[in-house]
């Protein structure tokens, strides 16, 4: 479970906002557009026409507000911290009215007296949209947990005031199901933390290593550090990222064997060994006491 501290703290890592960004439209269509769209075909002859429309029309209301600002936030992201902790507050209110409408769908329902069928119908249409909140927000667990708890929380709560065994067996299920719900989204939510602090400590060894290191991908240079330009005496890492692999090396080595039949052997050995150890001659490699990684 998080810890108090965490929960608190609106601070977080600009790549995880790319994250949430990238699943800015899934996440609107299936909150405001498809879950509001089935859910009103389904009480549409049990509630007043006009609240229903008023309904869909905040919907649309908050759609438009969260795009427009998820659009302008994109463009000024990684320009400070209070810019994202600003969107991140607007979000949360737009999450938090997003909940408070489906909570005032289900009871409204219940008060209208919809038949136990509709009812559940409406309940599945919750359930699934909290769980597909795994995928789409929980890079920003503040957001993952407001609307997971939000949509859970009036279902339980209207299952346990309707009464009768049927929903009172439903609401324990669904007690059981937010909480390992929010317990299992926090550690997935870690997992993602971690695994970008993992990502900037290779980035940080692979730029400042006084090795040269060499990415090869495709049979091509995918990246490679700035010991790699000095080394053979480039202007730039594009200018070596541009150019092929042949050219880097003669026609033969000296055991005799062509230059490019031995590299994508050592390649094909890396590939099924994770790593090796050769010896490879390269005319533009300035003898030096580096080592050159491949």
């Amino acid at each position: 479970m998080p810890k108090l501290d965490h929960l608190f703290s609106l601070d977080y890592h600009p790549k995880l906002f790319h994250i949430l960004l990238s699943f800015t439209l899934l996440g609107l269509f299936s909150a405001n557009l498809l879950g509001p769209g089935l859910m009103a075909y389904i009480i549409y002859d049990v509630i007043p026409h006009s609240y229903i429309y008023i309904w869909l029309f905040m919907h649309f209301l908050v759609l438009s507000l969260r795009l427009g600002i998820s659009v302008s936030f994109k463009k000024n992201l990684g320009k400070n911290k209070e810019i994202r902790i600003q969107y991140l507050k607007k979000t949360i209110i737009l999450f938090g009215i997003t909940t408070t409408l489906y909570a005032l769908a289900i009871w409204g329902s219940f008060f209208y007296h919809a038949s136990d069928l509709q009812i559940f119908t409406l309940s599945i249409i919750m359930i699934a949209l909290a769980a597909g909140a795994l995928a789409t927000l929980i890079s920003i667990y503040h957001l993952y947990l407001l609307f997971v708890l939000g949509m859970m929380t009036p279902l339980i709560t209207m299952f346990v005031y309707h009464g009768g065994e049927m929903f009172n067996i439903f609401a324990i299920v669904l007690s059981i199901f937010t909480l390992s719900t929010v317990s299992a989204g926090y550690k997935q939510y870690q997992a993602l933390k971690n695994t970008i602090s993992l990502e900037e400590t290779f980035q940080t060894i692979f730029d400042k290593s006084s090795d040269g290191i060499i990415l090869i991908q495709n049979n091509r240079f995918k990246d490679c550090n700035t010991s790699v330009v000095k080394m053979f005496q480039y202007d730039s890492k594009t200018e070596i990222l541009n150019t092929h692999l042949s050219k880097f090396m003669p026609e033969k080595q000296p055991d005799g064997m062509n230059s490019i039949k031995k590299m994508f052997q050592t390649l094909l050995e890396i590939s099924l060994y994770s790593s090796t150890r050769f010896t490879f001659c390269l005319p533009l490699f300035q003898p030096s006491n580096k080592h050159l990684r491949l």
